[in-house]
């Protein structure tokens, strides 16, 4: 008896929040870029991207520089989607985001009122309580 065969993604949608939606830091950290087009121009790092938000989180920013997502209901986050971001420059990101961030699944909300799953970086909470203490305020 044979096994089905199962196939690892090549690709995974990104929502971005933060300095990532602009489109020269994030071709700079990963070597794709992103157009907001529904068909990208013809190449292999161009990458679709739309508006979008997750609901049941909001921003905290304890160091008042960057911007960290944490989960409060009620509240939601404006943001990117990019389309088909491939598993190689996953490892260039989460470099880029660095221990402050944990990258999870979510529902995005597109601009075209569709629920699409993508990954986005969260904020390590248990870190930020740490090195943060008294200047982090959980919702």
């Amino acid at each position: 008896m044979t096994s089905p065969v199962v196939r690892a993604k090549t690709s995974y949608n990104l929502f971005v929040y933060g300095s990532l939606r602009d489109k020269a830091l994030f071709q700079s950290v990963c070597g794709y870029c992103f157009e907001f087009s529904p068909r990208p121009r013809a190449g292999n790092n161009i990458l679709r991207a739309e508006s979008g938000s997750i609901l049941g989180y909001t921003i905290i920013s304890p160091d008042r520089r960057y911007p960290y997502a944490m989960t409060a209901s009620g509240d939601s986050i404006e943001g990117l989607m990019i389309h088909a971001v491939p598993v190689t420059a996953f490892s260039l990101i989460d470099r880029y985001e660095g221990c402050y961030y944990q990258r999870e699944n979510v529902i995005v909300h597109t601009a075209g009122r569709k629920k699409r799953q993508a990954q986005a970086y969260l904020a390590n909470k248990d870190l930020l309580q740490k090195d943060f203490g008294d200047r982090f305020d959980m919702p």
